[in-house]
């Protein structure tokens, strides 16, 4: 007779490497699950972004559109091209540009978004057409959209507007980007302050000449009224020019 305890240790090896041999094969059929589902992803990837041409070819071809994908990446590309903030550095005289009626001020005009941020274009009630406009509100709504033109850039980057069914003479003029800095030109009296005297050089907004740039004179004892009256012409030189302002000097005065 066997003892008990050599039966059961002979039961315990058979059943180890029964065990053992189960634990092998049920490992390689893991390993073949993972690589056939690993092709799965594989494949499901790519056929969202290609498909096959018909016939059987192996040409790939983009996914049609609609699919994620595709708007994802439309919408992506739209973000890209929308427009970067304007600056009022970039700004001509006379440049058309366009707009979209943001707030209405019932005699006065309206407001435009420009793309300018939190700056707005300023449309005065009477720059919009040569016909006379009572109410700004019977020819425009919030939200129109509407091609203006740039009339002024002042100083602190506030923008003033026309509409472009309004006949402005000084559009017709040469644009301040004709002007170089040392060019000299003919200038005809326009106005005078106590600060500077305005000139018509041809250009599409007068010429500015600061007192400063008088030949011998004396702003605490003399008027620039006094040396200068309206019509009156001179040589005049181009001193600075910028998007919308024209400065002038003269030392032959």
């Amino acid at each position: 007779m066997v003892p008990l305890i050599s039966m059961t240790s002979a039961c315990k090896g058979s059943l180890s490497r029964r065990d053992s041999g189960a634990t092998h094969r049920a490992s390689k059929l893991v390993r073949r699950a993972a690589v056939v589902i690993s092709v799965a992803v594989a494949w499901n990837c790519c056929s969202s972004v290609f498909t096959f041409a018909p016939g059987g070819s192996s040409s790939p071809t983009r996914s049609a559109p609609g699919s994620k994908l595709v708007r994802r990446a439309e919408a992506e590309a739209e973000a890209t091209q929308t427009a970067p903030e304007r600056k009022a550095s970039e700004l001509t005289i006379g440049q058309e540009i366009s707009g979209k009626v943001e707030s209405l001020k019932g005699n006065s005009g309206a407001y435009l978004d420009i793309g300018m941020g939190s700056t707005k274009g300023w449309l005065n009630i009477g720059m919009v057409k040569n016909e006379r406009v009572e109410n700004i509100t019977e020819i425009l709504s919030v939200g129109d959209t509407l091609q203006v033109r740039v009339v002024k850039v002042d100083s602190r980057g506030g923008v003033e507007l026309a509409g472009t069914q309004k006949n402005i003479p000084a559009f017709l003029k040469r644009p301040l980007s004709d002007y170089k800095v040392g060019d000299e030109v003919e200038g005809t009296v326009n106005s005078m302050t106590k600060a500077a005297v305005f000139m018509d050089v041809g250009a599409v907004v007068n010429g500015y000449m600061p007192a400063s740039e008088v030949p011998e004179f004396d702003p605490s004892s003399q008027q620039l009224a006094d040396r200068f009256q309206k019509g009156q012409q001179f040589r005049v030189t181009v001193l600075n020019v910028t998007n919308s302002f024209l400065t002038l000097t003269s030392p032959k005065l």
